[in-house]
């Protein structure tokens, strides 16, 4: 693992975990208010979610949380801080104290599709952040209501092909990578979708169930 950087809040691509107590003991930095070394961690780390709570990233957290905690042998805190694709939680592990005790499990939408998106964000994804491990692979699943008169992809292009601006897309929020595979298929096959973005996946799943 690389020493951790200016900020010492971590990330992996798609999650993140940290392999142990003895890796991180090796880059945490000394607590600013003594001279003496102590044996990391030597407070409550917090794990920082920026995606709402019951999201697949927010549950594995918490058992990541419920596993490390008697490992460290120090209570870990999940935190969620959904919003803005993710940048408001990237934003508040950025400016954390970089002592090594705060972790970012995220996506890996604010770390490789934000910054191609937005010409300014509010961190850094390199320079803010030292990746750990990605921890899980999470796959995307395209669903709608039963009602809706289409059965497969194809089906649903023409049905689209039939509607433009009358079928409506949820995501996990814009930048998300949903959204922009989503944008991609409107794209590659001439479509006229729109988008409604959601804080988190969760509730645009709820809103389609309901629909």
């Amino acid at each position: 693992m690389q020493n951790l950087p200016r900020r010492n809040a971590l990330f992996a691509i798609v999650a993140t975990t940290i392999g142990g107590p003895s890796a991180l003991a090796q880059t945490a930095s000394e607590p600013s208010s003594g001279s003496s070394k102590q044996t990391f961690p030597w407070k409550v780390l917090q794990i920082i979610v920026p995606s709402p709570a019951g999201s697949p990233p927010d549950l594995r957290a918490r058992d990541l949380a419920d596993k490390l905690a008697p490992l460290l042998a120090q209570p870990v805190v999940v935190m969620n801080k959904p919003g803005a694709g993710g940048a408001i939680g990237m934003q508040a592990a950025a400016t954390s104290t970089a002592d090594g005790h705060t972790i970012v499990f995220c996506t890996d939408a604010p770390l490789t599709i934000s910054p191609s998106l937005y010409e300014r964000l509010p961190y850094d994804p390199v320079k803010d952040f030292a990746p750990v491990m990605i921890a899980y692979d999470a796959q995307l699943l395209l669903v709608a209501r039963r009602s809706l008169p289409a059965q497969s992809i194809s089906e649903l292009i023409q049905l689209a092909k039939t509607q433009p601006g009358g079928l409506f897309y949820g995501s996990a929020g814009s930048g998300t990578r949903a959204h922009v595979l989503v944008e991609f298929l409107r794209h590659a096959a001439g479509l006229d979708l729109v988008h409604v973005p959601y804080k988190g996946g969760p509730a645009s799943v709820s809103n389609l169930m309901s629909s």
